[in-house]
C-alpha cells in the first residue's frame, strides 16, 4: 500500500508481523466517542485536532498481544504536536520522529500519530513492535513539520524539551508562566516552547505566532503587563524566584525567555531567534 492510499483515508495494517497475526475487525473512534477508548485522556488529542482513530490487535501463541493505534490528526503540525507532548528520548529511526521504551513505540509521520504497545515486553515482542512500526511508517507519506520550529535557535537546544501546541491548557503544563492565557493562545495561533542550557540551569524559550498583527499587539501588551510588569526598555525584568525574564514582539510574533540566570542571558536567547535581532 502506498502513501497515496493512506492519504486518501485507508489505514495500512499488515496481516502478519514476526509471527503475530491481526485479529478480528478493526475498531474505529471519532471525536465524539474517543473517550470510550482513552478514558480521561481524550481531551489531549481533541486539543490537537484529532479526526479518527483506528485500532487493530495482533496475537501470537505464547506471546503478549500487540495493540496498534493509528491516529489521523488532520495535519502534520498536530501529529508532531501530539508526539512531542510526551517525548523524552526521540530519534528518527521510524517515521519522522519516534521513541521506544518498555514495549511502547510512538512515532509520527505526515498527519498521522501511531502508538504500538506490547502488554508485556519480550525480546520477540520488541522486535515485532519495531517491525510493525517500520512497515506502517513506510506506508505513510511524509509532510513538513510545523514551520515555527525553524525559529528555535539550535545552540544549546534540549531537543527532547520541544513542545508545540495551539491550546492554552498546555502552556502551563510545560512551564508554569501564567494561568490567565494573557497570550490569547487558541486555534488561530501556533506556539512552541523549548529549554536551553545545561541540566539544572535551563532557560525556557516561548514563541507564539498569531494570525493577525493586531492580535499579537493586544496579547503582547496584556502579557507584558500581567507577567513581566517590571520589564525595562529592553523588555527584561527580575522575577520573584530570582531568575530573569525578557520578551519582545515582532509583527505577528511574540518571543519570551524565562528562567534565565541574568538579564543578559535572557536577551541573548531572544537575539538568537532567527531574524529577531534585526526586526525588533
Amino acid at each position: 500500500m502506498n502513501a497515496e492510499t493512506i492519504a486518501a483515508g485507508a489505514v495500512f495494517f499488515p496481516e502478519t508481523v514476526q509471527g503475530w497475526r491481526v485479529q478480528g475487525r478493526e475498531e474505529t473512534f471519532s471525536p465524539e466517542n474517543l473517550y470510550e477508548y482513552i478514558d480521561g485522556g481524550s481531551e489531549l488529542y481533541l486539543s490537537f485536532g484529532f479526526r479518527k482513530l483506528t485500532v487493530r490487535t495482533y496475537s501470537r501463541t505464547g506471546q503478549p498481544d500487540i495493540v496498534a493505534d493509528f491516529f489521523d490528526m488532520g495535519s502534520s503540525r498536530d501529529a508532531f504536536g501530539i508526539f512531542a507532548h510526551n517525548q523524552e528520548t526521540p530519534d528518527n529511526r521510524i517515521g519522522q520522529g519516534s521513541e521506544y521504551s518498555g514495549g511502547l513505540l510512538r512515532f509520527w509521520k505526515g498527519r498521522h500519530f501511531v502508538s504500538i504497545l506490547s502488554g508485556t515486553e519480550t525480546p520477540e515482542s520488541k522486535e515485532a513492535v519495531l517491525q510493525l512500526g517500520r512497515e506502517m511508517g513506510d506506508s505513510i507519506g511524509a509532510e513538513a513539520p510545523p514551520q515555527i520550529l525553524s525559529l528555535l535557535p539550535a545552540n544549546e537546544l534540549v531537543r527532547e524539551s520541544v513542545r508545540y501546541f495551539h491550546h492554552p491548557a498546555w502552556l502551563n503544563t510545560y512551564c508554569r508562566i501564567d494561568d490567565r492565557n494573557l497570550l490569547g493562545i487558541d486555534g488561530r495561533t501556533e506556539a512552541v516552547l523549548a529549554r536551553y542550557g545545561e541540566k539544572g540551569k535551563r532557560m525556557v524559550l516561548l514563541i507564539v505566532v498569531y494570525s493577525e498583527r493586531s492580535r499579537a499587539e493586544r496579547a503582547f501588551r496584556a502579557f507584558r503587563k500581567g507577567t513581566i510588569p517590571r520589564a525595562d526598555a529592553r523588555g527584561c525584568a527580575p522575577m520573584d524566584d530570582g531568575t530573569w525574564a525578557a520578551c519582545r514582539r515582532d509583527d505577528r510574533m511574540i518571543v519570551a525567555a524565562f528562567k534565565a540566570p541574568s538579564c543578559q542571558k535572557a536577551l541573548r536567547l531572544l537575539d538568537a531567534v532567527p531574524g529577531l535581532r534585526e526586526r525588533r
